[in-house]
């Protein structure tokens, strides 16, 4: 399965609007904005797309992103009633690490590209929907962006993926 979740950030932003609707983490579909749910054995492919209109633009071209990509964690802890996660901890042993290919086993960030020039507006997460617990396990993933200029600012959302897992 395959995922897009649109980010938004004008050129003045103070924070990241998520635009995809909630796909598959509650029932009614009316749950939280960039909730991605991958179904018992379904593993899925994320692309976080920042400013989508323009999905080519970095702080070099002409004219330029006002915002790149330059972090993206994920965290097993947080508040599933606000989708709000914990970062910056060590991602719990197992199904994290298994799940999530490239994630950093001490702090849990998947993507890190401080250089504004070399950031991009999109990239990819591979979930390998990696655990036979039998219930569901919530991941938060944290997108932090900074804007393209001298003195760059940063802002960030993070919504939630859940996961049924590969067991039988």
């Amino acid at each position: 399965m395959n995922v897009n979740i649109d980010l938004v950030a004008a050129k003045d932003a103070s924070e990241i609007t998520v635009t995809s609707p909630d796909q598959g983490c509650s029932t009614d579909g009316k749950g939280k904005k960039g909730c991605v749910l991958f179904a018992k054995n379904e593993v899925g492919t994320i692309e976080l797309r920042l400013n989508p209109e323009y999905p080519d633009r970095t702080c070099l071209t002409n004219p330029p992103s006002d915002w790149v990509i330059t972090k993206v964690e994920l965290s097993a802890s947080g508040d599933p009633d606000t989708e709000k996660g914990t970062f910056d901890k060590r991602p719990p042993p197992g199904w994290m690490v298994n799940a999530f290919p490239g994630i950093s086993k001490k702090d849990g960030t998947l993507y890190f590209q401080p250089d504004t020039t070399k950031a991009t507006q999109s990239l990819s997460i591979v979930d390998l929907n990696n655990h036979r617990d039998g219930g569901v396990k919530t991941a938060y993933y944290q997108v932090t962006a900074s804007s393209c200029g001298a003195d760059p600012k940063t802002i960030q959302i993070d919504p939630a993926i859940q996961n049924k897992g590969n067991g039988k």
